[in-house]
């Protein structure tokens, strides 16, 4: 078996949701650079052949796009990424193990002091 395909798969014989879900989210969030670039390279073909400025003003429009979409994806997931790492750092700072389950601990002059 292939190293990566056997993660697929729950161990009853059914595909595992979440990862499908995952992969699919994905899939749709890339389509649309890959139509931005799959349109500026056939706009920018018919252009050049032509020697049509409209059609090269149009191809770069579509370029334009590509690039928009990846820097704001890029903004997203540095945002994300920076909240997901500042949540990983203080989680367990912040909450303490009890007997009466989690709770809460903080002391007025640090940000969430765990005490062990």
């Amino acid at each position: 078996m292939i190293a990566g395909y056997q993660s697929i798969w729950n161990g009853f014989g059914e595909k595992d949701t979440t990862l499908e879900m995952v992969k699919l989210l994905y899939k749709l969030i890339f389509f649309f650079p890959a139509l931005y670039l799959f349109r500026f390279s056939n706009k920018m073909e018919v252009a050049l052949n032509s020697s049509n400025q409209e059609l090269i003003t149009a191809s770069l429009v579509n370029l334009k796009s590509f690039f928009r979409f990846l820097g704001i994806f890029t903004v997203i997931f540095l945002i994300v990424g920076t909240i997901g790492i500042l949540v990983i750092d203080l989680w367990p700072k912040c909450f303490v193990a009890s007997s009466n389950g989690i709770i809460f601990s903080s002391t007025p002059g640090n940000r969430c002091a765990a005490s062990f």
